[in-house]
Parts: C-alpha cells; structure tokens; sequence
C-alpha cells in the first residue's frame, strides 16, 4: 500500500545549479532556510523557522541512513549522502546534501546543510539501497550493511592449501587440477587490493606528485592517496582563507554602510517631520488664507453696502439741504411778513391813539354841552341827554382805544417776539443748511474714499485669491515631497535593513572557514 502510494507521489526537480540551504541548531531546529528551500519544500520561512528539520523527512527514508548523519555529526564531522525529502504537499524531492557542523568560538553551536541536484544514476543507486535497508530494518537485523572481509579471508585461506591437500592425499586427475587452481581464485578475490588500488594510487601520482609528499605522508604507497586527500584539505583551507581575507573589507564596507544608511535614515525621519510640521503650518496657511479670502469677500460686499448707504444718505442730506433752503426761504418771507405786520399795527395803534384824541375831545365837547345845557334849563335838557350819551359813548370809545391800544402793544411784542424767533430759527436753518451741506461735501470724500477702498479691496480680494491658490500649490507640493519624503525614508529604512542584512551575511561569510572546520 505504502509502494502504491509512493508511486503516485509527484517528484520535484532542482534546477541544476540550484542550492538549498538551512540551519539548525544542536537539536536540529531549524534556524535559517534560503528562498530555494522554501520554494522547493513548499513552506514558507514562518512555517520552517522553529520547526525540527525531520518536517521534511521522507517516510521512506531508513532511519540508518540518519542515525549515519547524527553519528558523524555529533563527532564534530561532516556528512554527505543522498537523501530523499518530502514536500508540503505531500511531493518528494531528491538532493545530495553535504551537512557540516557550525562552530563559534571554537564550540560547536549548530549544524548547515547545503543541498544540491544529485545526479540521476546516484538517485537509483540510493533509492535500491534504501529499499534494502528498510527491509533489514523491518526484518530486525542490526547488521544492515554486508560484510565479507572474514569470509574473503577463509576463502582464500582454503585455496592456498588446497595444493597442499591435493599433494599430502596424492590427489589426481581433474581434482589435482581444480585444487592447483584454487590460488589463482583466491587471488582474484583481493584484485581490488591487487589491482585496482594500486591502479588508481598510480593515477593519482600521475596527475600530481611532488617531493614534499615525503615530508606529509612519508614513503609507504598509500602515502600517495593521503598526500592528495592532505593537499585538498589544504586547498580547501586556502580558499576559505582566501574567502576569509576578502571578507575583512566587506565587513568594514558592510559597517560603514550600516552607520551611513542609519545617518541618512535618521536624518530623513528628521525631514520628514520637518516636512510634516510644514505641511500642518502650509494646511494652517491655506485655512488662514481662504478665511483672509471669505473676510475679504465679505468686507467687499460690505464696502459695496456701505457705499450704497452713503449714497442714499448723500440723496437725503441732499433733499434735507434742500427743504432747509427752501425752510429758510419761507422763514425770510415770514421775517418780512411780521415786519409788514409790526408795521400795520404800529399804524392801527397811532390810529387808535388819534380816536383817542378824538373820544377825549368828544368827551370835552359833550362835558361842555352838557354845562350848556344845564345852563339853558328845561329847553336844554334833551340836549343834556344827548351830551350825557355821547361823552358815555366817547367814554366807551376812550376805553375801547385803551384795550385795543393795550392789545396793539401786546401783539407788537408777540410779532416782535415772533420776529426774534423766526429770524433765530432762519439762523438755525441756514446753519443746519451749512452743516447739510458740509455733510454732503463729507459724504462726497466719503463716497470717493469708498470707491477708492471698493476698488483696493478688489485687489486685495484678487491677491487674497491668488495667495489662496497659490497656498493651495503650496500645499499640494508639500503633500507630494512629503509623500516623496515617506517613501524615501520607507526606501531607506529598506535600504538600511538590507544593509544589516548585508552585514550579517558578510560576517556569515568572514566567519564561514571557522564553521567549516571538522573535527581531527
């Protein structure tokens, strides 16, 4: 069922020059895993970070294969196999992974895992081997990989005494052959140690030899495949050097650009606060300036009431001057009709006093008739009655001159009175008539003056306008720069984490030939 379900089981390729890489630490979780990791085991970096490396362990996996890494690993060396991993999905992939352990300080802290495409005939070869290794895990043999080392020995052991044998019990014919033949079989069982060791060890002197191979593996003949293993530990050591020495500058390279990403991060904070501050002074600005433009508006509109205003008070001090005029014109014809009056009166009261003289004369004539009469006696006495009516009547007449005289007098005071008055309130009239028409002149300044602030304020309204647009742009080209500060400063903080990033992977790098180093 397990076959089965393997073999519906869709296999993910690694590109050719592709390399999957994680850490771990002692207890192998998993503390870093590159992009090409994730892609391939179909997780991303949150869900690897904090897990055990076994989440991408394949089912078919032999555990011998592992307890082999953990073995060597924890014995401070490095481990290289073929190994099978699942995917998120339930996919599988092949790599051939080299696991090192990483050391800091001289201590060993955790483990690194760079995995690679393997090639196809090494995937058979594993998948064969792993089959096999299952089986003698499931079947309870400890002894998962065959030995023949004491068997070869036997074997050859009897073949070289066979001749012996053949000889001590004088065996013939096709036997003697066979038992004389048996060295010659055993022998081929040691070819590789015969033949094909010693093949390659000349190889490996044809390709590079040198004198000091004598001073670091001596003379013997397996000095030759030590001597090349020691100059490739060698080689190795030099380009880790050499990594490591090219890193020196990097790292002081790293550092600066570290401080100079984190100065111009803080000073971009700084401007964009500024910028912030004068992006609220500019809003202020603009909201002060639309109140100066409504104000202004306003205060023109107001102007323009003001100056109609004045305009209908000029109208009516006009009208008012001109009523006063007329007023004063009717107050000097009223002056001269009360002087024509004064006039007549004073002649009624001189005629009054000549009816006066007249009634006192009346009076005297009949006061003398009546002493005529009173001399003449009887014949006089109708005369008597006569003079007595008429000196009654001109006593009546004297007083009625009195009256009228004394009502003459009292209407000469009233005219004359009347006359101070009408002549004070012409005075008054003419004066107000000044003041009218001073104030009409005033008015007059007044409505030039308007026009003039009517006309100011037309400017000041079209400057409050254009400022208003103008802060307008203002404020919009703040907004943009503030908007060009964030990014920069978004940009920079990217720039600056990259920076740290680079950082640390630059010390990862100066510190990568102490992580490589394996133990003795």
């Amino acid at each position: 069922m397990a076959a089965t379900q393997h073999s519906q089981e869709h296999e993910t390729l690694l590109e050719t020059n592709e390399q999957l890489v994680s850490t771990t630490d002692l207890s192998g979780v998993i503390t870093y895993s590159n992009e090409a990791f994730c892609r391939i085991a179909e997780f991303s970096q949150d869900e690897l970070l904090g897990q055990h490396h076994n989440i991408v362990r394949h089912d078919s996996m032999p555990k011998a294969a592992f307890a082999d890494m953990w073995a060597h690993l924890k014995n401070g060396q490095a481990w290289r196999g073929i190994v099978k991993n699942r995917t998120k999905s339930g996919g599988f992939y092949w790599v051939d992974a080299y696991v090192t352990p990483i050391y800091d300080n001289g201590e060993m802290v955790g483990y690194q895992s760079v995995r690679v495409k393997p090639k196809r005939e090494w995937v058979n070869v594993a998948d064969k081997a792993y089959k096999k290794l299952r089986k003698a895990e499931k079947s309870g043999r400890r002894q998962l990989l065959p030995r023949f080392d004491a068997l070869r020995y036997v074997i050859v052991f009897g073949a070289l005494i066979a001749p012996l044998l053949a000889k001590t019990f004088a065996v013939e014919g096709a036997l003697s052959w066979i038992l004389n033949l048996l060295p010659l079989a055993g022998l081929m069982l040691f070819k590789q140690e015969l033949v094909d060791t010693p093949r390659q060890l000349k190889h490996l002197r044809t390709v590079y030899d040198s004198i000091s191979r004598l001073i670091y593996s001596g003379q013997g003949q397996f000095s030759i495949a030590d001597f090349h293993i020691k100059l490739l530990s060698a080689r190795i050591r030099t380009v880790l050097g050499r990594m490591t020495d090219s890193a020196k500058p990097l790292l002081s390279l790293s550092d600066s650009l570290s401080a100079t990403t984190n100065e111009v991060s803080q000073a971009l904070e700084q401007q964009t606060r500024d910028i912030r501050q004068v992006r609220v002074a500019s809003e202020e600005v603009e909201l002060t300036a639309n109140e100066v433009s409504t104000s202004t508006h306003e205060a023109h509109e107001l102007i323009d009431d003001t100056l109609n205003t004045c305009l209908l008070a000029k109208e009516t001090i006009d009208k008012t001057h001109a009523n006063l005029e007329q007023l004063s014109l009717q107050a000097e014809q009223a002056t001269q009709a009360t002087f024509q009056l004064s006039e007549q009166a004073q002649n009624v009261s001189q005629m009054m006093e000549e009816i006066g003289g007249i009634a006192e004369q009346t009076n005297l004539l009949a006061l003398n008739a009546a002493i005529e009469a009173a001399r003449a006696g009887e014949q006089g006495r109708g005369f008597a009655v006569v003079s007595d009516e008429v000196r009654a009547l001109s006593g009546r007449t004297a007083n009625a001159t009195v009256q009228i005289k004394d009502s003459i007098g009292t209407m000469l005071e009233t005219i004359e009175k009347w006359q101070k008055d009408i002549i004070e309130n012409r005075e008054q009239t003419n004066a107000c008539g000044e003041v009218a028409q001073e104030s009409a002149k005033r008015l007059s300044d007044v409505e030039a003056m308007m026009h003039s602030m009517d006309n100011l304020m037309k400017v000041v309204e079209d400057a409050s306008m254009k400022q208003r647009r103008l802060s307008e742009d203002v404020n919009l080209h703040i907004q943009s720069i503030a908007s060009a500060a964030e990014k920069n400063l978004t940009a920079t903080q990217s720039v600056n984490q990259h920076s740290h990033e680079l950082r640390n992977q630059v010390n990862e790098f100066y510190h990568l030939a102490q992580r490589f180093e394996e133990k003795q």
